[in-house]
C-alpha cells in the first residue's frame, strides 16, 4: 500500500500512513498539510483531483493538521523518513451520523490536494468507540 502523490512527482510513491505528502528530497518539511478521510471507494492514482474525493461526515469530524515534523533520518528500509505530529485520531463524538472511511487524502496550505491513500479495507466509524489513528510519516522512496 502507498501514498500516492498527485502534484506532479509521478515516479514517487510515499509508503503508507503518509500525511506529509511532498515529494521534496530538499528543503523544510511541509506547513499547512490537512488530513481529510473520504467515504466513496475510489483508488487513487497520479492524475487524481480533489473532485474524485467525497469527504466523509459523521458525528463530530474534522480534518486535522499536522503541526510540526521531526528531524529527517534514514530509516531501516533505507529511505528518507521524517515524522510528523500529532498523531491523528479520527473517532465519532456521537452515534446520530455515522461514516465509512475509504482512505484519507492530504491537501497543501493553499487547498491543492497532494496526495491520497486508501485504506486495504473500508473502515466504519459509527460510534466514539471506533477509529482511525494515523501517524503522519513522510518516506521517499525510488519507484524505480
Amino acid at each position: 500500500m502507498a501514498f500516492i502523490v498527485v502534484d506532479g512527482a509521478a515516479l514517487v510513491a510515499l509508503n503508507a500512513l503518509a500525511a506529509g505528502p511532498y515529494a521534496y528530497a530538499a528543503g523544510p518539511p511541509p506547513t499547512g498539510v490537512s488530513v481529510h478521510l473520504y467515504a466513496n471507494d475510489y483508488t487513487p492514482n497520479h492524475e487524481s483531483v480533489l473532485a474524485d474525493f467525497t469527504e466523509i461526515t459523521y458525528t463530530g469530524y474534522a480534518a486535522q493538521l499536522v503541526t510540526a515534523w521531526a528531524t529527517a533520518y534514514i530509516n531501516a528500509n533505507d529511505q528518507a523518513q521524517i515524522v510528523g505530529s500529532p498523531t491523528m485520531i479520527f473517532s465519532p463524538t456521537g452515534t446520530l451520523v455515522s461514516g465509512i472511511a475509504y482512505g484519507y487524502y492530504a491537501l497543501d496550505k493553499n487547498g491543492n490536494l497532494v496526495g491520497a491513500e486508501q485504506f486495504p479495507t473500508p473502515i466504519t466509524l459509527a460510534s466514539p468507540a471506533d477509529a482511525v489513528t494515523l501517524v503522519p510519516s513522510l518516506n521517499l522512496a525510488s519507484a524505480a
